[in-house]
């Protein structure tokens, strides 16, 4: 719609005071790589009930990652990226993003038709800011599939989709909200040292045969090329946020022998290479694995084949056949050719099942704590620390309070004349215990209420007051 009509109408409205909520990160998707599950749905229709009856006009701000494109079906395959002519790397096309949206619909649409019931009050409004989970809707059909879902028409005033850096919302120009994903390097949007995220230079490009694709972050490929394959059999793969922990944590012991499976270890050198490779200057600012975990003798699958019994090595030997797989040689020579295994890494990486149940010891056999990953000091990223920061570089012009999502950790800091919140998601977290060095992935696979709780939260801006407040909704800290 009409940016312009939009704050027109709002600002119309703005005179009679209302209400104004802001979640984030809810990733809903679908399939069995969807983490919103009947019972986070439950909560927001609750949520989405309690906010539109309260009295007066009301607005909802959906801060980024309402949706998770990246993982709704289909999630994997070499038909969902390609490359501009540049080379700058490309995924959904906009028939691609209709597809996955279609699916999302099937899956949800009790949370769709909550919407559509709040949207049904003429003094209700709906604010959409895309994530880096769904750049998606920045395609103008999915805009409209979506408009046209909750019941409203092309021209309607009570859907905002705000396509730019950040909101600020009329009437509350002391408030500034963004995703945040523009202040972490594996999730920015930046081509050529230049950011694509506006109405006029939206994330998308031509491929080389002049398609036009979505641009591809450094954190979405890493999800279609190495982590969808494994939330298929570690369902919580994705929720241990932010990524720097994920690394620290489960990194470390993925690259540990005994600690993970072969599957998992692989994925995670892979993921490794191509984060450092393509997010940042010189790869070994990013980890110090001791010895380097790459081609050589320490990397996982020579490690395992050189200790494998041959029965082992010939089952994978012949589950690489059957994958369709080139394997001329033996294993055992490949693992002496560092230019031979690389085929077989990629190959393996992308198909994690091939080497499902291979090389996670028992966890009574797990020794002394995993050692041969740490982060540098060279490396000291802090992504609730990084988004903090944009946030008050971005506090100019009146601006007294930030909210921003991205990194799923709630998080509350009033300094220097801002007061900065980040609603963390509403999706299921894993639980850091201080000082943890490492946990082995068999914890991924368990549907632990314990390991993984959840506890939604909110900012919400009450009638005519000129502060803001970060609630909470509910909380599950164990079954």
């Amino acid at each position: 719609m009409n940016g312009r009509r939009f704050f027109s109408a709002v600002r119309a409205i703005t005179k009679m005071h209302r209400w104004l909520a802001i979640i984030s990160d809810l990733h809903i998707s679908d399939g069995m790589l969807d983490d919103f599950d009947d019972e986070l749905e439950t909560q927001l229709i609750e949520f989405l009930d309690w906010f539109g009856n309260l009295h007066g006009p009301a607005e909802l701000v959906l801060n980024g990652d309402f949706l998770d494109f990246v993982q709704a079906s289909p999630w994997e395959g070499s038909a969902l990226e390609d490359e501009a002519i540049d080379g700058t790397p490309l995924c959904f096309t906009q028939a691609q993003s209709l597809e996955k949206l279609a699916n999302i619909e099937r899956a949800h649409p009790r949370t769709l038709d909550a919407l559509k019931q709040f949207l049904a009050s003429q003094s209700h409004r709906l604010t959409i800011l895309p994530g880096n989970h769904d750049p998606d809707f920045f395609w103008p059909a999915v805009r409209s599939r979506i408009i046209g879902r909750l019941g409203l028409h092309a021209d309607s005033n009570r859907i905002h989709f705000c396509l730019d850096r950040g909101y600020r919302p009329a009437g509350l120009e002391w408030l500034l909200i963004e995703h945040g994903h523009r202040y972490d390097k594996v999730n920015s949007f930046r081509v050529n040292g230049h950011e694509r995220w506006s109405i006029d230079e939206p994330p998308i490009l031509a491929a080389r045969n002049g398609d036009h694709r979505l641009v591809e972050c450094v954190g979405t490929r890493f999800l279609i090329r190495f982590l969808n394959g494994l939330d298929a059999r570690y369902p919580y793969v994705d929720n241990v946020k932010p990524f720097s922990r994920f690394l620290r944590i489960f990194g470390a012991s993925a690259l540990t022998p005994g600690w993970a499976p072969l599957d998992a270890a692989i994925a995670v050198t892979k993921m490794l290479g191509y984060v450092t490779h393509t997010a940042f200057t010189r790869s070994d600012d990013l980890l110090g694995i001791d010895p380097p975990a790459n081609v050589g003798p320490s990397n996982p699958l020579v490690r395992w084949i050189r200790s494998a019994t041959d029965p082992e090595r010939n089952e994978l030997a012949r589950r690489l056949q059957d994958s369709g797989f080139a394997l001329d040689t033996s294993l055992d020579f490949l693992a002496d050719d560092p230019a031979a295994i690389a085929p077989l890494l990629d190959h393996l990486a992308r198909e994690p099942a091939l080497v499902a149940n291979l090389g996670e010891h028992d966890q009574a056999l797990l020794g002394t704590e995993p050692g041969t990953l740490s982060l540098k000091e060279a490396y000291s990223i802090n992504e609730t620390e990084d988004l903090y920061d944009g946030a008050a570089n971005a506090a100019i012009g009146g601006i007294n309070t930030a909210v921003m999502g991205h990194t799923h950790e709630p998080f509350q800091r009033a300094q220097h004349g801002l007061t900065y919140f980040n609603t963390g998601s509403w999706t299921r977290y894993y639980r850091f215990a201080k000082e943890e060095p490492s946990r082995p992935w068999r914890i991924l696979q368990q549907r632990s209420y314990e390991t993984f709780p959840y506890s939604l939260r909110y900012v919400l801006v009450k009638p005519g007051e000129m502060t803001a407040t970060m609630e909470l909704w509910r909380e599950r800290a164990r079954e």
